[in-house]
Parts: structure tokens; sequence; C-alpha cells
């Protein structure tokens, strides 16, 4: 699972992005290999963004973006992700976060 959090005065959406391209079917349900899940801490302009990405392989492994916009601009962090292989069907991955 990949995690952002941005701050930023609503509405404030968030959108993911692989390698600069669209990721799809992105779905908020379980009915895909990648599911979004956003949640706003109460009283506040702070939103936890989740990215989860069933059954990972390796051709998942590539740059995440995690944008937030509103409409005063835009922010993104940059997550690596490499999907290193499987050991006893369990999939080892490394993740670093990059802000922007």
């Amino acid at each position: 699972m990949l995690k952002c959090t941005k701050e930023g005065d609503p509405p404030l959406q968030v959108n993911w992005k692989k390698d600069s391209g669209e990721i799809g079917p992105l779905e908020h349900s379980s009915s895909s290999r990648f599911v979004q899940q956003t949640s706003i801490e109460r009283n506040s302009s702070v939103v936890f963004a989740e990215l989860k990405i069933d059954a990972s392989e390796q051709a998942d492994s590539g740059i995440y973006e995690c944008i937030a916009s509103n409409q005063y601009g835009q922010d993104e962090d940059r997550i690596k992700l490499e999907v290193k292989g499987i050991q006893n069907h369990a999939f080892f991955f490394h993740h670093s976060n990059t802000h922007v």
C-alpha cells in the first residue's frame, strides 16, 4: 500500500499516476487491482490518501505520483516502488518517498 498525506484548502482532490501516466482502472471499491482510498482528518484540511495494489507484480514497479489539487494549485509526492520478486508466495517490495 502506498500512502501520502496532503494539506490544503477544501475541496482538495487527490489523484494517483504511475510513470506520469494514468493508473487504470482506478477504483474506489474492491473491484479493481488498484484501489484508492482518501480520508479527511476531522476539523482540519489534512487529507490521507492510500493506493492499494492487489497481487503486486514486477510490472507494477515504477514512480507513483500522489497529486493533490484545489482551486489554488497542486502539490505532488513521488514514490518509487520496486517489486523485487516472489519468495514463499509473498511479494517483497521497497518504496521511497520524494516530496516535490
